[in-house]
């Protein structure tokens, strides 16, 4: 984290990206106005990247990824993908290079979502194809240690029968010695505490979402003790208050974040809290938009802008460390787009797009 700040501070700036293709893309520049950022470097990878987080520290860059070398679009149910971790080097010449460092079985197929838990130690690993949740602790230099939790989640609720049949883990998220595993498939957060260093089921062992909804992601408020959760097939995001000593879900508010006028599919993609905790974006694809919520003193949402993005797909976006920059990756149009938050009220003003890879599905601020 000090990394990033620092960064920030003296205006520099770079981010990743990567999706369904094999390769990533390396960006920077200064985020001064007018901006002067470019692409800098691409690197071949393991087919379909499809998520990422990184750490900073110890002066290294170093990416954990969601490895869907065997992802299909009918899915590949009986065959594990990977978790796989890289190097990202500054070489002497001023190029860059980016190596594979390791690579293990994520113990199910199609992991779509990875998170680092430098809390607790652990990573995360949400298989969506495969229905499971699988965790791995951290070694000391930064390696992938063992499997210390793999649980698989079966039948889904069947209300959305082509996308509910089984479960389909889709994002964990850790708050404290508390993880949620949200289950697309099952309607439900899974609900996990560590002790003793183990990860073991909380009590209770799950909240029920609404019957079809779908969650798909979710993000953490810890000053309020609440999280937000983005529901992929219905467009509603819902608040619930975290009991500190079991990790309980309490539900507080539900809000529909689509405007009247919007019709045809759409589903919810990503949810993120701003740096200063006053607001809250999430994106949706159907019709792309990032739509801006204020929360007020009392943890209670309210809809501000809904601002159509210039695809359709904004599968994932991230926010500055600083607050003052959104990116947005769009699928389907192949670009990573730049957009100034405002520091008044957080509302959003496209600056300019990059074309990256082909189906960028993850960008990430190193």
């Amino acid at each position: 984290m000090a990394e990033r700040e620092k960064m920030s501070d003296n205006n520099d700036i770079k981010f990743i990206t990567s999706g369904f293709s094999d390769s990533i893309w390396l960006f920077g520049g200064n985020r001064n106005f007018p901006l002067e950022v470019k692409h800098l470097a691409s690197f071949p990878t393991d087919k379909n990247l499809s998520f990422l987080d990184a750490d900073t520290s110890h002066n290294r860059t170093v990416i954990y990824a969601a490895d869907c070398s065997e992802y299909s679009e009918e899915g590949n149910d009986d065959k594990d993908d990977c978790v796989s971790r890289w190097e990202l080097k500054t070489n002497e010449d001023g190029s860059y290079s980016f190596n594979k460092l390791e690579s293990i079985s994520s113990g199910g197929a199609g992991p779509c979502h990875i998170l680092l838990d430098k809390i607790n130690r652990f990573i995360h690993v949400s298989n969506y194809h495969g229905g499971s949740y699988s965790a791995f602790k951290i070694n000391h230099d930064g390696s992938i240690g063992e499997m210390c939790y793999h649980e698989q989640y079966g039948k889904g609720s069947s209300v959305v029968p082509d996308r509910q049949a089984d479960g389909h883990a889709h994002g964990a998220f850790v708050y404290d010695k508390f993880i949620y595993v949200c289950d697309l498939g099952s309607d439900k957060i899974w609900h996990y505490v560590v002790r003793e260093g183990d990860i073991n089921k909380a009590d209770p062992q799950y909240s029920e979402m609404p019957r079809g909804y779908g969650p798909r992601h979710l993000t953490v408020d810890s000053g309020r003790k609440q999280v937000y959760v983005l529901h992929e097939l219905m467009s509603y995001v819902e608040t619930y208050s975290i009991n500190d000593r079991s990790g309980a879900l309490t539900w507080k508010q539900k809000i529909y974040y689509l405007p009247n006028h919007i019709e045809g599919i759409n589903y919810g993609a990503e949810i993120m809290l701003h740096p200063n905790n006053s607001w809250l974006y999430v994106s949706n694809r159907g019709t792309g938009a990032i739509v801006l919520f204020h929360i007020d003193g009392e943890g209670v949402l309210k809809l501000i802008e809904f601002t159509e993005t210039s695809g359709s797909w904004p599968r994932h976006f991230t926010i500055s460390p600083c607050g003052s920059v959104m990116l947005v990756a769009e699928q389907f149009t192949n670009t990573v787009v730049w957009y100034q938050i405002n520091e008044t009220d957080g509302r959003l003003k496209k600056l300019t797009s990059f074309d990256t890879e082909p189906s960028p599905a993850v960008v990430k601020f190193i």
